[in-house]
Order: C-alpha cells, then sequence, then structure tokens
C-alpha cells in the first residue's frame, strides 16, 4: 500500500455474512503478488496508482472463512478502485468460533485510522515500542487485569525477559471483549514495553505460569514459576518469584533444585476448593498438579500433589472391583505428593518429576465429527457456570484449536469439536479468559499467538505475525454440544442404576460409588437437533432405560439423557432435514443457501434462508425436487435429484438470461454422526440368575446369565478409556 492522501484510498470492508461484524486478517491479494490485510476492523485501504479506475480482481482468503464468489476457481471478485469509493464484501465463517481482532502489536487499526474512522478504546497505532509479542499469562489482581508476555519485540530492540501491562476489568463501565483490549504497558524511559524481570541473571526468562494467593499476613499477592534459559533446550534454573507491587518487577525468591527443572510449558492456573480448603490447580501437558493456595505453599515445590495412578507398597497399582457386572478390575487414581503425573503433550510423551509414566487410558480425545483421535493438549481448563462443566481449550498441531468439556477437572476428557482452524500457520498456547465471559459463561473469550514459526512455513503475515489474536466462541451454539459420561452405579440396595453428573448425589462422589462410565450421551438441555429423549424407570424393582416420545407414561418425566434413534433412516428413505445449499452461476460464481424440509405426515413443506429469499412453490416426487424461488421480484426455477443423501441440479430465472447449476449437502448432526466411528448401538441385558439389567455397547457379554435384547434400544457414543479417573472432591470457586 502506497502512501497517499486519505481521500486517495478506495476502501474495502469484509464482513461476516451472518454477523455483519468485519473479519480480520482477510488475505487481500492482486495477481501481481501485491497483498495486504484486513485490519481489526475487516478494513483495508488500497491505493495503487497504476490500477485505480480500471478493473482488478481482488483474491480474498482467510482462516477458517470461505468467499463464496470463484472466478476461475479462484475465491475473489472483480472491483473497480476509485479513490474515495468503497465495496462490502462479506465471508461465510466455516470456524465455529468468531475472530474478533489483534490485542498486540503495531497497526492493530491501520487502515481503518488511514480512513478516518475512530479505533475502540482509542487503543493507539503503536502502543509502548510493541510489535510483536509471543504467549499471554493473564490474571486478576489489585482491581485490574495484569498481563504478561514472553519474548516481546519492538520497533528496534527485544525484551527477552517478560513485558507487562494492565487493563481495566469489565462492568458496566469497563471495557467490553467484544470490541478490543486496551492495554497500558509498563515501560522504560525510552517508553518501550519494560523488563518484568530484570534481575534474575543472564539469558531469557519466561514465565510458566502466574497465580494470586495470600500471605501469611492475608494480603493478595501476584506469583509466577519462571524459566531461565540459555536457549530453548538449554534449560539454565527454574524457580519462583513474587511481583514487587511498588517496583512493578517479578523477584526470585526459590530456584528449584536441578533435578525438578522442566522444560518450559505454558500453564493457566484456577482455583478451586477441597474440604473447604482453597488450592490452586495447574493442567499443562495433562501433568495435572495442585498445592494449597498460600504463599507459602505455592513456592515451595515439595508442597505440591500430583494426579496419578496410586501404587500400593510393592509398587503395584491399586485396583478396585467392579461389583456383580461384566467389568475387569481397575486401576485408582487419585493426588499424592511427589507422585509421578500423567504428562501428554503434543507429541512425544514424558512425565516429571521423575522418569516417564506413559498411561494414556484415562485421557483420550476424540473429533465428535469423525470419532478419529486428536492428539490436542489444554491450553487451559476453567470451570464454566453455562455448561456447569469444566470446559478446555485445546491446541493441536500448533494451528487448531479444539473445546471439551469434562465432569471433572481432569476428565473424562473424551469428545471434543474443533472450532478454530488456520492453514500453514501457528497459533499455539491458547487460553481462556473467564473473567472476559458474558452471560452467565455463555460467550467466552480466548487469546493465542499467531506466527509462522514452528509450522515450516516461511511467509510471514505483515503486522499480524507474532502477536495475540483474540476469539469468541458461543456455548448455546449446538455445534459444541457434546456426548457426555452416562454412570453405572450401585444404588443403596446394591442394585443397578444408571446416572448422569447432574443425578449424582453426594454419596456417589466416592471412589467406589461409581462402576463404571458405560456409554456417552447427550445432555438433555445441551441437545443437537435429530436425538430422541431416552427415560429411566423402574420395572417391578430393577431400573430400565425407554427410549422415545411415543410412549405417554413417560410424557412428564424429565429425560435422562438423549441418544440418537436406533432406526435412522438413510438419507435416500428421507428428504427431510437442514441442507447446506449453494449456487453457481454460468461464470462460476457461487452463493450459498441454507434449505430446510420438514415432514408434516405425508406432507413435506421446504423453508430457506437467507430471508431475501423466498420459496412460492415447491414439490417433491419419486425423489425429485422442484422448486421456485423469489429474489428481489425475480423467480428463478430449481429442479434436482435427491441421491444418497445429496441434492444436485440446476437452475434458471424465468426468462432463462441466467443459467447454471447447484447442489446442497445434508447438515443434520443425528445424519452425520451416524456414520462415524464412535457412534454404536446400545444393548439392554438381562441377568438371568440374579435379575437386573445392564446395558452396553458391547455386541456380547462373555459372562454366563446375559441375556441381550433382540435390537439396540439406541445408538451412543463409546466410551474409548480403559480406566476412569474422576476428581469429584474438586469444587468451583
Amino acid at each position: 500500500m502506497m502512501p497517499a492522501e486519505r481521500q486517495h484510498f478506495f476502501e474495502i470492508v469484509v464482513q461476516d455474512d451472518v454477523t455483519g461484524r468485519g473479519i480480520p486478517l482477510v488475505d487481500i491479494r492482486l495477481n501481481n503478488g501485491l497483498r495486504d490485510y484486513t485490519d481489526s476492523q475487516g478494513v483495508l485501504a488500497f491505493f495503487e496508482p497504476a490500477l485505480m479506475n480500471r478493473d482488478v480482481f481482488f483474491q480474498i482468503r482467510s482462516h477458517g472463512y470461505r468467499f463464496n464468489t470463484l472466478v476461475d476457481g479462484i475465491p475473489g471478485v472483480v472491483l473497480k478502485p476509485i479513490s474515495g469509493g468503497n465495496a462490502v464484501l462479506t465471508m461465510t465463517r466455516i470456524n465455529v468460533a468468531e475472530r474478533l481482532y489483534r490485542i498486540t502489536g503495531e497497526g492493530i487499526y491501520c487502515h481503518s485510522r488511514a480512513l478516518g474512522h475512530s479505533a475502540p478504546h482509542d487503543i493507539p497505532c503503536l502502543n509502548a515500542g510493541v510489535m510483536g509479542q509471543d504467549t499471554a499469562l493473564a490474571a486478576l489482581y489489585q482491581g485490574k487485569i495484569f498481563w504478561f508476555w514472553g519474548d516481546t519485540w519492538g520497533t528496534d530492540r527485544v525484551n527477552f525477559t517478560v513485558a507487562g501491562a494492565t487493563s481495566r476489568t469489565t462492568g458496566p463501565e469497563g471495557p467490553d471483549p467484544d470490541t478490543g483490549v486496551m492495554l497500558t504497558y509498563f515501560v522504560d524511559t525510552r517508553g518501550f514495553a519494560k523488563s518484568m524481570c530484570p534481575g534474575f541473571g543472564s539469558g531469557r526468562v519466561w514465565l510458566d505460569w502466574i497465580a494470586v494467593v495470600r500471605d501469611d499476613q492475608g494480603l493478595a499477592r501476584l506469583v509466577a514459576r519462571y524459566t531461565r534459559l540459555k536457549s530453548l533446550e538449554d534449560i539454565i534454573e527454574c524457580g519462583f518469584a513474587v511481583y514487587n507491587d511498588s517496583q512493578a518487577i517479578f523477584e526470585p525468591v526459590a530456584v528449584l533444585p536441578p533435578e525438578c527443572n522442566t522444560s518450559h510449558l505454558s500453564n493457566h492456573p484456577f482455583r478451586a476448593r477441597v474440604n473447604n480448603q482453597d488450592y490452586v490447580y495447574f493442567t499443562a501437558g495433562y501433568a495435572f498438579s495442585r498445592v494449597r493456595a498460600t504463599l507459602d505453599a505455592i513456592t515451595d515445590h515439595r508442597q505440591y500433589e500430583y494426579f496419578g495412578r496410586l501404587e500400593n507398597a510393592d509398587g503395584t497399582t491399586r485396583c478396585t472391583h467392579s461389583r456383580n457386572v461384566p467389568a475387569p478390575d481397575r486401576p485408582i487414581y487419585g493426588w499424592k505428593r511427589q507422585a509421578l503425573p500423567v504428562v501428554k503433550q503434543c507429541g512425544p510423551v514424558s512425565a516429571s518429576p521423575g522418569s516417564p509414566k506413559k498411561h494414556r487410558e484415562w485421557i483420550q480425545i476424540r473429533d465428535i465429527e469423525t470419532g478419529i483421535p486428536v492428539d490436542a493438549c489444554p491450553g487451559s481448563i476453567f470451570w464454566n457456570r453455562f455448561r456447569d462443566r469444566w470446559i478446555m481449550i485445546a491446541q493441536e498441531n500448533m494451528g487448531q484449536i479444539w473445546f471439551a468439556e469434562a465432569e471433572t477437572p481432569v476428565g473424562p476428557w473424551v469428545y471434543a469439536r474443533k472450532v478454530v482452524s488456520h492453514s500453514d500457520v501457528s497459533f499455539y498456547n491458547p487460553v481462556h479468559h473467564p473473567f472476559f465471559d458474558k452471560r452467565n459463561g455463555r460467550i467466552i473469550y480466548f487469546e493465542g499467538t499467531y506466527t509462522h514459526l514452528f509450522s515450516g512455513n516461511a511467509d510471514r503475515v505483515p503486522r499480524y505475525d507474532y502477536n495475540q489474536i483474540m476469539y469468541r466462541l458461543n456455548l448455546a451454539d449446538p455445534r459444541v454440544f457434546l456426548p457426555q459420561p452416562v454412570y453405572r452405579i450401585h444404588d443403596t440396595q446394591n442394585k443397578v442404576r444408571y446416572v448422569c453428573r447432574n443425578n449424582l448425589m453426594q454419596s456417589l462422589r466416592e471412589r467406589n460409588g461409581i462402576d463404571a462410565i458405560d456409554f456417552f450421551a447427550m445432555q438433555p438441555n445441551h441437545t443437537p437437533p435429530g436425538t430422541i429423549p431416552v427415560f429411566g424407570y423402574c420395572d417391578q424393582g430393577f431400573f430400565r432405560l425407554h427410549p422415545g416420545l411415543d410412549n405417554t407414561s413417560f410424557s412428564q418425566m424429565p429425560a435422562l439423557f438423549h441418544a440418537l434413534p436406533a432406526n435412522l433412516k438413510t438419507p435416500d428413505q428421507q428428504l427431510a432435514g437442514n441442507w447446506q445449499c449453494r449456487s453457481i452461476d454460468s461464470q462460476g460464481a457461487q452463493r450459498p443457501f441454507m434449505l430446510n424440509f420438514q415432514a408434516c405426515g405425508n406432507i413435506l413443506n421446504a423453508d430457506i434462508s437467507p430471508d431475501l429469499l423466498t420459496i412460492t412453490k415447491f414439490s417433491y416426487s419419486h425423489q425429485t425436487i422442484d422448486l421456485t424461488l423469489c429474489h428481489d421480484q425475480i423467480e428463478y426455477r430449481l429442479h434436482a435429484r435427491f441421491r444418497q443423501g445429496r441434492l444436485t441440479g440446476t437452475w434458471h430465472d424465468t426468462n432463462r438470461d441466467q443459467v447454471g447449476a447447484w447442489d446442497g449437502e445434508r447438515m443434520d448432526f443425528a445424519w452425520k454422526q451416524r456414520n462415524t466411528l464412535s457412534v454404536v448401538p446400545l444393548f439392554e441385558y438381562w441377568n438371568q440368575t440374579a435379575g437386573g439389567y445392564v446395558y452396553s455397547t458391547r455386541r456380547w457379554l462373555h459372562d454366563s446369565g446375559w441375556v441381550r435384547s433382540s435390537s439396540p434400544l439406541c445408538l451412543v457414543w463409546q466410551n474409548h478409556l480403559t480406566d476412569l479417573a474422576l476428581d469429584f472432591e474438586t469444587e468451583p470457586v
């Protein structure tokens, strides 16, 4: 972009086609290789003297978004850039989470300012000389949000010993996290982000985590664990530091013994309570550890407890025995000082402190869309009031971000949904900021470091590279509704029952109160479309399950869980459902739209979105669809065949001046889930000898005396875990 007077620019605005919000980080490039990126308001100020006032093809791309117009197979549009003119383009969001803005670095709203637009919170073009920052840590302290980063790049220097800043907390008079974060940096005499760890010795200093605890006088103190190193692989020391409020720096207070040194791993602690005592929990790499929330305890490595398999005195693993049900013995997990935690990092498995233990039987992250295992590690884990569960923002392969949830902070972590995808770049160390949560946790915010580093891609994105980007995720979105455990327990009369977390009584929080997790299902208050309710009831003194809404005797009962119907028809047998469609004109331009077919008895109705389109005629016969749509007082005729779960056909206007093709793909949750690796039939088994029912996803139980139902009750999600590791004693604060 060449320098020019403000009125010379041609303004390009790229917006989300649903929310209307500007999209940051949209790659706009020309056929000669020139390119630039929209700023955090989705704005680009374009000026190229040789290209003004003539038709120019602009390629449009962005991570997790789709531009729906293709020109010669390339997403983009032909525009005539005119000084003082503008164009508003829209993209369809593919990511579940929505990209909001860049938090750090230079020129966050550079194009908006060049065009004379204001920036949220009056965020400066260059704040404290910061050009790039790596890995954010944040905590509420002294009535503000305190932020710290690793390596910080300036205009003419770097800070390798931690940079820091503060911002105001949200509230009636505070900033809105939807519009940006106004950072007030701690600066040196030259105005650059100063070193927050100046007295730690030679080498780089990175903070592994920060936490707020109270000292022996009851005063809140900001504490950090640090790693000092010569290089990524050459660690000098690890230790603890405490923030000096008067000097606005960290000071080392304890150095760990060399045998306790570990590689730097970013961590985002949370506070919780056990038996009315406050603890700080750490979750990086699934190395679950905790310590009393006091200054003395958190700075003493000997007081930390680790979660893992508990062992007998002879070194063998402790096991518990299940009762009167066909299930093997299982090892016992719990908290123990000096125990060896299980660490599952993205890549090789390791453990610390001490020798490695490669146990993964109690952590099995699976893609809800496919059932395929995902090598994702937690960026952060926090309690969420809206979901009434612990939620995880996890990272896979540096650039893919996943959402998962569990009954307890240590698990069971099984099913997850990818919410952000980045192509050929890294987006690592993601962290959810609970202090920004809205609507009782329904809306959450998380950020991560966007960079070409570690991706194998040498191409750096101007301004965005090596900086922090904020995303927003709506936890009421059905796409992030995930299967939850269904527990098999024994009641006080030693009879088998099935319960979900919300039905567990306090007595079942003891370890032996739960026999097993036999399968996963959807919780009733967060249920995707296409599922059916399953009820629990008493039949002659024994607990049984009954699926469906067809039985009026269950109409007043709350469902125990939701599952998929066992007799789910193939797509060729039923058109009813949601369809993602697109039209393609003779020039290759694409336009998306949604169709929803609803069966009312033998009559099939159709709805369409966006609202600018209306259906004036619809017929369906012999797997052939005929639609007449009206848009801007022009009628379009659509004809398609319905085969193998797809719609394919042609369209034209009434005068046949415009013609093209169109197709559709079924998007229903139930249809997509029925073919995943994790969805399996649930069978009922009756014990002929002792009486009682159990429910299993196994086709046959090898134990004698069990008789299986002739057909499955419903379809559920497999429990891929072989071990049962829970921590119901930990209560959120």
